[in-house]
């Protein structure tokens, strides 16, 4: 957005070139009378001001902007706003000037000028509607071929909203002026966190990615393997392991830089239990002392364990720890008792049967 300088000597200049005759220059030169009417001396009077009143101000479009001077800009009164303009040299003797209006109402000076200074033509045009607008500037007249600058000058009522000067740069056919566009600072939207699992496939996540010029992409601190493109699809190739990664995704162009930063989890892959290793027969002497019997544990989540069948009698001499040790305590009377152990997880079961055998 464009600010709105508003003073004294731009109002002036509004409400004088709004005269329709200054939409088209006279093409020769004619001695001037001794007697000026008054609308003639109002002319001249506004054509001077735009000579030694008008002064150019920044915007961020502008091709080498001559800058504000002293207090030219304060707070805007008008609401037009304008916006996206590009200056095209498309010939010799035409000059095409494009730009975005947030109303459909309002008049744009365009004063050519020479060396900064001398006037070549000024023309008034209207805003035509909201929006995309554009205006072209076609004839076999000084101001076409010798003009290097043009001041622009936008009002609404009796506001000046908008003064600020476009070099048009050496003679010649285009492009000699490349359509100067509004820099606009890059944004990313997208997931900030992804989550998945071992074993999963390659994988693409899009992210949002704006910005005038369009921004330059790349990744930072991400594991090896994973890239992106200009237009933001971000690719994980399948084979990280189950962890935590951590990187972030920069774009940049000449108004700004932003970084986004995404973090990868890789969850262990879900494992049904299974249980191995460990005595399946165990044979104790009558009078044996306590004894433990590990077992070979695999699943994920982590499984539980419990003891889902014994005999009465040798309940209470049994327990299973939270890793899967079984454990026989003192003082199960001679005979024979078979013991079923279960590993369990969200992803299913696993059991394992246990014959003791303690002698007379």
């Amino acid at each position: 957005m464009i600010g709105k300088p508003r003073s004294k000597s731009s109002l002036s200049l509004s409400l004088s070139l709004s005269d329709p005759k200054l939409s088209s220059p006279p093409t020769t030169k004619r001695a001037t009378p001794p007697a000026l009417s008054k609308r003639l001396l109002a002319m001249l009077l506004a054509l001077a001001l735009v000579c030694s009143g008008f002064v150019a101000m920044p915007a961020a479009f502008a091709v080498e902007p001559t800058g504000p001077t002293s207090d030219e800009t304060i707070a805007p009164l008008a609401t037009l706003q304008i916006t996206n303009v590009i200056v095209t040299r498309i010939s010799e003797n035409q000059i095409t000037i494009e730009f975005t209006a947030n109303e459909s109402s309002g008049v744009i000076y365009f004063d050519f000028r020479k060396n900064g200074s001398t006037m070549m033509g000024v023309f008034a045009r209207p805003i035509t509607q909201a929006g995309a607008n554009s205006h072209t500037f076609s004839a076999p007249r000084d101001w076409s071929t010798e003009a290097d600058s043009i001041i622009i000058t936008v009002t609404e009522g009796v506001e000046v909203v908008l003064v600020s000067t476009y070099a048009i740069s050496s003679l010649g056919v285009a492009p000699l002026i490349p359509p100067v566009v509004v820099g606009v600072a890059p944004t990313i939207a997208g997931d900030a966190t992804i989550t998945l699992t071992e074993g999963y496939a390659k994988l693409t996540k899009n992210y949002t990615i704006a910005g005038t010029p369009a921004p330059t992409v790349s990744l930072v601190g991400a594991p090896a393997g994973l890239s992106i493109t200009a237009a933001g699809a971000l690719t994980i190739p399948a084979g990280l392991k189950a962890g935590n990664y951590s990187f972030t995704i920069k774009a940049q162009n000449a108004s700004g830089t932003v970084n986004k930063a995404v973090a990868v989890k890789v969850n262990q892959k879900l494992v049904k239990p299974t249980i191995t290793g460990g005595k399946s027969k165990v044979t104790l002497k009558k009078n044996y002392k306590k004894t433990t019997i590990a077992f070979k544990v695999k699943g994920f989540p982590a499984p539980t364990f419990s003891i889902t069948k014994a005999p009465k009698s040798i309940a209470k001499k049994i327990t299973i720890s939270k890793t899967g040790k079984l454990t026989i305590k003192k003082g199960i009377k001679p005979g024979t008792y078979k013991v079923t152990i279960t590993a369990k997880n969200s992803q299913g079961k696993a059991t394992k049967t246990v014959t003791i055998k303690v002698k007379k």
